[in-house]
Order: structure tokens, then C-alpha cells, then sequence
């Protein structure tokens, strides 16, 4: 029965997922390069400046609650969301 409702879940997630306005991206050489950079001149994780080298490189707004990304202001445009209180 768990096994069935771990489907149904998954199921779910995927379908939810799918209506959102996501743009799936493939990794590549320039995304690669531009974390390399943002991870070597600011104070993010690496996953961090891979998710900001993206925003970069597509010119898209990076939505957020992660203070990590305030650091990389003003080059990243950004909307932030409220933190957890």
C-alpha cells in the first residue's frame, strides 16, 4: 500500500511541476564557467552559483529565499521571497 501512495505522490509532483512556467536547461560550458567565476569571487556554495550562473547567462530573475544570493547584487537580478519567520 506505502508503495502505491509513493507513486501517486510522485505522480502529483510531476504533473504540479509541469504546469508551472519552468524552463528546463541542459548544463554547459558557459553556465560551467560563470559559477567557476561567481564561486571564486563571492561567498555562495558552488550549487548557488551554478543556479545564479544560469539567471546570468539566460538574463532571467532569480526568485529566491537564500541569503546567500544577496552577495551577488547588483549582477543578478533578483525578486526575493519572504524568509521563514
Amino acid at each position: 500500500m506505502k508503495k502505491d501512495r509513493n507513486i501517486f505522490v510522485l505522480d502529483t509532483s510531476a504533473i504540479l511541476t509541469q504546469s508551472l512556467p519552468v524552463q528546463v536547461v541542459e548544463s554547459n560550458e558557459a553556465f560551467t564557467l560563470k559559477a567557476g567565476s561567481l564561486k571564486a569571487t563571492n561567498r555562495i556554495s558552488l550549487a548557488d552559483a551554478y543556479i545564479a550562473s544560469v539567471a546570468l547567462e539566460l538574463s532571467g530573475v532569480l526568485v529566491h529565499k537564500d541569503p546567500e544570493f544577496e552577495n551577488l547584487k547588483p549582477s543578478v537580478e533578483e525578486t526575493r521571497l519572504p524568509y521563514k519567520k
